[in-house]
């Protein structure tokens, strides 16, 4: 049997938008379990556009034992002549069966292309159907549309630095350790160039003295103006101010590092990090949501010099999702790996 994993495997919904993995009557579910009781069913998994082994707490109880079992890549060219032939190679020595032997004109090769093109037309009619983003990819988006970097999420409430290691799960990194505090990897710290990141959705409008604008400006503060967010899920995001620090002798960590035991090269380092002076994140749940700023008094700055408060007062007539202002802290992350292949840095 061979269960086809995609990126989006573990989180593909049904049209009522649910996991489909934990419906316990899901046909894909079921013919799994039924292959995972049966001695004389051979299960390879196999994943496709680079996708890795689900985290055994992602999965159903009756699906755990599907990570025990060898996985078998086969990626995009020019990977996947090579990837496709691994796979025929392995299963060829399990088909016994006298009837398949004797499709001449249909090699097993493209039997097997013809499931995999099949996958393939299906998971692209899927990534058709429009998915509404989570807060989380939504800051995604932004951090890398305005730094062409990965966010650090929580934004300024996490305890990343450089020199961490972990995976992306969903796109968010996990970390898992610091190469330093684990595997006493030494490195150099420097201070890298300054950045900003500034961004405001679309359908945004701010009210100040009793005057509406729709071109909305962050460069210059104005106290207690009012931000109308006309739909749900909006960002307001200023950090005029972001300082960066990197590992500058990145070539010889990761010498250091694929010399570790255990090591994995789908392990990612984090080698940058970039940090928000007292930055303003705001995030709505609802469409409608009005949020006034104000400044804290003692933070008031003389008139007409354009700069950011140090603390905002955040007034909202509805819930958010995010309401992050007055702290500093990490909000971006860059990231490298070794090559599967070549064990060469890769920038991730």
């Amino acid at each position: 049997m061979l269960v086809i994993i995609g990126r989006d495997w573990v989180n593909t919904q049904d049209e009522k938008g649910n996991r489909r993995l934990s419906n316990s009557e899901d046909f894909v579910r079921i013919e799994i379990e039924m292959a995972l009781k049966a001695p004389n069913i051979i299960i390879i998994p196999v994943l496709v556009s680079r996708a890795n082994m689900p985290p055994k707490q992602d999965l159903p109880l009756s699906l755990e034992k599907l990570i025990y079992f060898h996985a078998s890549f086969v990626r995009p060219d020019p990977d996947f002549n090579n990837d496709l032939q691994k796979l025929i190679s392995r299963i060829d020595p399990y088909l016994r069966f006298q009837w398949i032997r004797r499709l001449k004109s249909v090699s097993l090769k493209w039997l097997v292309v013809g499931a995999l093109l099949v996958f393939s037309f299906i998971l692209s009619l899927i990534e058709l159907i429009p998915k509404e983003k989570s807060l989380v990819e939504q800051y995604e988006d932004i951090v890398q549309q305005g730094l062409n970097v990965h966010a650090a999420w929580i934004p300024i409430h996490n305890t990343f630095k450089l020199g961490d290691y972990g995976l992306f799960t969903d796109g968010v990194f996990q970390k898992l350790g610091n190469i330093k505090d684990d595997f006493g990897v030494s490195f150099f710290e420097i201070a890298g160039e300054g950045a900003s990141l500034s961004f405001v959705s679309d359908k945004v409008t701010v009210v100040n003295n009793g005057k509406t604008a729709d071109n909305v400006r962050l460069d210059v503060f104005k106290d207690n103006a009012t931000y109308k967010f006309l739909n749900a899920k909006s960002f307001l995001v200023h950090a005029p101010v972001i300082n960066t620090f990197a590992i500058e002798n990145i070539d010889q960590v990761a010498y250091q590092v694929k010399q570790l035991e255990g090591w994995k090269n789908e392990f990612n380092v984090v080698y940058r990090v970039y940090t928000a002076q007292s930055p303003l994140i705001i995030s709505t749940i609802q469409n409608g949501t009005e949020v006034t700023l104000s400044q804290e008094k003692s933070t008031l700055k003389k008139p007409n010099i354009k700069n950011v408060p140090t603390k905002y007062i955040v007034k909202s007539n509805k819930e958010l999702g995010l309401s992050l202002t007055g702290n500093s802290g990490i909000i971006a992350l860059e990231v490298f790996k070794l090559n599967w292949l070549t064990e060469r840095v890769e920038i991730q």
